[in-house]
């Protein structure tokens, strides 16, 4: 009985875990349609598309083909943008682009791009690097196009408008649709910032990491920016570890607490993850090719004064795609996981199917066993067979 206990819960323990063999992996590259390999932004549509943003326009996948949406100076409703940053979706079925020319909204049904600053000069024309959509209202942060070495950054929001694609479908938009409001971002903060969601907290704020790796809120009905001790925030634990969530809800960042008496608000980003449902989160570096398998177990006995990447690289990693992956990925509704790469498109990874059968419907086993040659035991209401998991077959057993 105590050999039986101990299979089931190896099979239990590794019920929810996968290997680089469990997994297909399909490509798709610029010899596929894509406008161009350095994948900046994925994102997953309501209706199941898959939107890809290149640093030469964006891309639309239907699991088929690869449709192309690039500047056009021969058409006004053309994106102007060459980089594509980030991609979401507001619950009108709009798409927010945030691009090197500033925020760009799409209907996806008329295929049309307004370019918010070409609306309403108050939009700043620059580099939009994060988006959320959250309470209401689009949150955006910025940064100005200056040096790397002095980047700055703005936070601003506008409240969701309901009839906005009809609006554009009959090119009746104007500036006093938009109800633009600036924020400040608290003193010491530095942008530009990532939106995160905090899935278990209970708090309604808007939170936020700035480039200083400092956790921040907004909240969404004063619109004041302050920060945020971690601490007091109910996040996800990983062993000493925490993660914070993006906007997409199953990627992110992981992320470890520090004993800083001076600025309570800053955090140790320590990788990016993303996190299929019912799964041990994966764990990435920006521009390498690995991912790395972490529970909460292996999480709990690791040093913390020790460098993060270097230990994690002293496993064999879960999974090892054949290109370095870029700053995005997600899960889509199927579970499979897409990730970006540095210049050569898109990796896709399906979790191969896995198939059951049935045996001996009509009976109960009870205190089955698995015998050396592999035979099955049903237990004592069938005392003296055995069968053949790969065949089904019956036949009697040696005690009988």
């Amino acid at each position: 009985m105590k050999k039986l206990i101990t299979l089931f819960l190896v099979t239990l323990r590794f019920g929810f875990c996968y290997a680089q063999t469990d997994y297909l992996i399909e490509s798709i590259t610029v010899a596929d349609g894509l406008s161009q390999g350095f994948i900046h932004a994925i994102h997953e549509d309501s209706r199941g598309y898959k939107w890809l943003g290149t640093f030469n326009g964006l891309n639309r996948y239907d699991g088929y083909q690869v449709k192309r949406f690039i500047p056009d100076k021969s058409t006004s409703w053309s994106i102007k943008a060459n980089y594509i940053y980030c991609i979401t979706e507001d619950e009108y079925g709009l798409l927010w682009l945030g691009t090197d020319k500033g925020l760009v909204v799409m209907d996806p049904y008329s295929e049309r791009f307004v370019h918010l600053a070409d609306i309403d000069p108050r939009f700043p024309v620059n580099d939009v690097v994060w988006i959320d959509v959250r309470a209401g209202r689009i949150w955006i942060s910025d940064r100005l196009k200056m040096m790397a070495s002095n980047v700055q950054s703005q936070i601003y929001s506008i409240t969701s408008i309901p009839g906005l694609s009809h609006l554009i479908q009959e090119n009746k938009l104007s500036s006093s649709i938009f109800n633009l409001q600036f924020i400040d971002i608290p003193p010491g903060f530095k942008g530009p910032t990532m939106w995160v969601h905090v899935p278990n907290s209970k708090q309604s704020d808007i939170f936020f990491i700035d480039q200083l790796d400092q956790l921040g809120k907004i909240n969404p009905i004063t619109l004041q920016a302050t920060g945020a001790d971690p601490r007091l925030i109910d996040y996800t634990h990983m062993g000493p570890y925490g993660l914070l969530y993006s906007s997409e809800g199953m990627t992110g960042r992981l992320f470890q607490l520090l004993d800083d008496t001076i600025n309570k608000y800053k955090i140790k980003c320590l990788s990016e993850f993303i996190h299929p449902p019912g799964q041990i989160p994966l764990l990435y570096f920006l521009g390498r090719p690995e991912l790395y398998q972490l529970d909460t177990a292996m999480a709990s006995e690791i040093d913390i004064t020790q460098d993060f990447s270097s230990v994690l690289r002293r496993d064999k990693p879960f999974f090892t795609l054949d290109q370095p992956i870029s700053a995005s990925s997600i899960i889509d509704r199927n579970e499979n996981i897409w990730l970006g790469t540095i210049g050569f498109g898109v990796r896709k990874l399906r979790p191969k199917k896995v198939s059951f059968k049935q045996y001996l419907s009509k009976i109960g086993p009870y205190n089955f066993n698995i015998l050396p040659d592999g035979w099955i035991w049903p237990g004592r209401d069938v005392p003296f067979k055995v069968f053949d998991p790969q065949t089904g077959k019956e036949k009697l057993a040696p005690w009988g």
